[in-house]
């Protein structure tokens, strides 16, 4: 696992995708230099029928890059009517671990290069942040705070907006009185000149 700084990441893409802190911004970067439909394959649960004509049988509406091997094997268990769960399970263990391995030894190290990853993490290790900021905008709710710093990390502008309207509506009992009535887009304008974010 992968330790930059004091912060520890895991390096497995399924670990990696479901990490609250970083996973969105991984999936966004995946699916910007990646098959999106191989990462939706990991990330869906599927019925093995659906799985084979959705992903992997030769007009499938999605497509995975996988070895003629594996859609071969796909092909035969499909042409005898084979749904059940147990016969494709080899095989479709088969399928994520080429996928997986893909990321790992072609798009992890770029990721965790990316400024867009370098940025979320300074955030991420100074994680003091959000209750200072919290203080300086008026505000109590701190967790409204840490989710709208992690929108706008993300470009999430609209979403900043809205989780920090709804703090303000339904917490305003945590907000001093001056900036439970100031406009969101007022308050994110101060955070992101706080963060040094454009």
């Amino acid at each position: 696992m992968p330790k930059i700084g004091t912060i520890t990441y895991p390096d497995n893409p399924l670990a990696l995708l479901k990490d609250r802190n970083i996973g969105p911004l991984y999936k966004k970067h995946l699916t910007s230099v990646f098959n999106s439909d191989e990462v939706n394959f990991l990330q869906g649960k599927f019925d093995v029928k659906k799985i084979y004509k959705v992903y992997i049988q030769s007009n499938a509406r999605k497509g995975l890059n996988l070895p003629s091997k594996m859609t071969a094997d796909a092909k035969a268990l499909a042409d005898v009517g084979d749904w059940k769960l147990k016969s494709w399970q080899p095989l479709l263990a088969k399928i994520e671990e080429h996928i997986i391995n893909d990321l790992e030894m072609n798009h992890n190290a770029s990721f965790f290069d990316s400024p867009a990853f370098l940025k979320l993490h300074a955030l991420l290790l100074t994680n003091k942040e959000a209750k200072r900021i919290a203080k300086e905008v008026g505000t109590k709710d701190i967790k409204a705070i840490d989710n709208a710093i992690r929108a706008l990390c993300l470009s999430e502008t609209t979403k900043a907006n809205k989780i920090l309207k709804e703090s303000q509506e339904r917490e305003r009992a945590m907000w001093d009185t001056k900036s439970v009535k100031e406009k969101p887009a007022g308050l994110i304008s101060k955070i992101k000149k706080k963060l040094g974010i454009k």
